[in-house]
């Protein structure tokens, strides 16, 4: 269920697992340009979201069976081994996860009340902040841990249409600050989004 890639040589695609006693959620990994792949298990995690920042190392944002915990799961060596972190209780639920490099990610999701809520790490998740996020933020993308982005989809007054905007924010403090929006012409819906620099 998610896919993600640093650079030709390293890619992870996550998906759930049917066959592996105990095991909620299968890892390939690859670090031949996707000529061969390596499966892990993952005990007790439903991965939602997948990010490499470097070479070898990525990270992936999960919810576990047992418990109903956000955690991080990380590798620094293509995937061939993953350590778990668990996130603040707040984050009830992870939507999305973005690494710029090796130890920093955001993590987005909900409250308990469905709030939006980002924490950010710059130590591969000893500590966490929290970052207030704008309303109807369902993720990010950060190509630091300064800047991020976002896809946001409203109505248009005149019409019965919507229109897709690209939003641009500034992390200043605690809290994401608009800092661009953007028109994106000829889209009345946005999938997905990817950045490699801001």
């Amino acid at each position: 269920d998610a896919v993600a890639c640093h650079a030709p040589e390293l890619c992870i695609a996550v998906g759930p697992t049917s066959h592996k006693a105990n095991a909620s959620s299968s890892v390939f990994s690859s670090t031949a340009s996707g000529r061969s792949w390596i499966a892990r298990p993952l005990v007790d995690a439903q991965v939602i979201a997948a990010a490499c920042g470097s070479e070898s190392e990525c990270s992936l944002a999960a919810t576990l069976d047992h418990s109903g915990r956000s955690a991080v799961f990380w590798t620094a060596d293509g995937g061939l081994n993953w350590l778990r972190t668990l996130l603040p209780l707040a984050l009830a639920e992870p939507f999305g996860i973005s690494c710029p490099d090796a130890a920093t990610c955001v993590v987005t999701g909900g409250t308990q009340s469905g709030e939006p809520v980002a924490f950010a790490t710059d130590d591969s998740g000893t500590t966490w902040s929290s970052v207030r996020l704008p309303p109807q933020t369902a993720s990010l993308v950060c190509p630091s841990l300064s800047v991020c982005y976002s896809a946001a989809v409203l109505k248009v007054h005149t019409g019965d249409g919507t229109v897709a905007q690209l939003l641009r924010y500034e992390l200043r403090g605690e809290a994401l600050h608009l800092d661009l929006r953007t028109t994106l012409p000829y889209l009345d819906n946005v999938s997905g989004l990817g950045c490699a620099s801001t």
